[in-house]
C-alpha cells in the first residue's frame, strides 16, 4: 500500500488481518503492519495502543464482517431448511475463500491468540457469536420442523462446517479445486441423512436422559 496521508481504521485493520494471517500473531510487528500499510508508527498508533489490542480488532471487525451473511441466511425464506443449510454452507464457504486470511484468523491465529493472552477480552467472542446463531438457527428450525431436535441440528452445521474449513486451510487442495455447490451438495446431504440414523435417534435419548435427570 502506498504512503497515504490519511487512513481509515477500517484500511488498518484490512492490512492487519493480512499480516497476522500470513506470518502469525506472534511474528507479527507493528513495524511489519506500518511497513505494508505505507503508514507512519504514529498513524497506527492513533488507532490502536499496542499490537494486542489492533489484533482484538481484527478479530472484532472479522467476526462483523461474517455476521452480515449469518443475518442474510437467518432472514430469507426457504423452502425447506435442507436448502437453508445448503446456501448456509454455501455462502461461508464462498466468504471464506474470497478471504482466507479471515479464515485463518478465526480458525488458527485466534486460538494461538487466546493460549498467549488468556484473560483478553475476546475470550469469548467466538462461543458467544456461535451461541447466539445456535439459538436462532434452531428456533428457525423447530418452528418449520417438529421431527427433529433442532439444537443438536444446529450445533452439527457449525461444527462441522468449522472442522471443514480447518482441514482446507491445512490442505488447500481441499477447497482450491473443487466447485463448491458440489461440496455444499454433499455435506448437506450428510447432514440430512444423519438425522434420521440411528446414531441420531441413540443421542436424541442420551439427551433427554440427561435433562430428566436435572429435572
Amino acid at each position: 500500500m502506498s504512503k497515504k496521508t490519511k487512513i481509515s481504521k477500517e484500511d488498518i485493520l484490512l492490512v492487519a488481518i493480512d499480516e497476522f494471517a500470513k506470518s502469525g500473531y506472534a511474528l507479527t510487528t507493528t513495524d511489519t503492519i506500518v511497513k505494508a500499510a505505507g503508514i507512519s508508527v504514529g498513524s497506527l498508533y492513533n488507532h490502536f495502543k499496542n499490537k494486542q489490542i489492533l489484533f482484538e480488532e481484527a478479530i472484532i471487525y472479522s467476526y462483523e464482517l461474517a455476521n452480515k451473511i449469518k443475518i442474510e441466511v437467518m432472514e430469507e425464506e426457504y423452502d425447506s431448511e435442507f436448502d437453508r443449510t445448503k446456501d448456509f454452507m454455501k455462502k461461508f464457504f464462498t466468504f471464506f475463500s474470497e478471504n482466507k486470511s479471515i479464515a485463518k484468523l478465526f480458525y488458527i491465529e485466534f486460538e494461538n491468540f487466546v493460549m498467549i493472552y488468556p484473560k483478553t477480552r475476546i475470550k469469548g467472542i467466538k462461543k458467544e457469536n456461535e451461541n447466539i446463531f445456535l439459538e436462532e438457527l434452531a428456533i428457525s428450525l423447530g418452528k418449520r420442523n417438529k421431527k427433529i431436535d433442532s439444537q443438536l441440528y444446529a450445533y452439527m452445521i457449525v461444527g462441522g462446517f468449522e472442522h471443514i474449513v480447518k482441514d482446507w486451510l491445512f490442505h488447500p487442495e481441499y477447497l482450491d479445486n473443487t466447485d463448491v455447490d458440489q461440496i455444499t451438495e454433499k455435506i448437506t446431504q450428510i447432514i440430512m441423512l444423519f438425522i434420521d440414523s440411528d446414531m441420531m435417534k441413540s443421542i436424541r435419548e442420551k439427551i433427554i436422559k440427561r435433562k430428566e435427570k436435572k429435572i
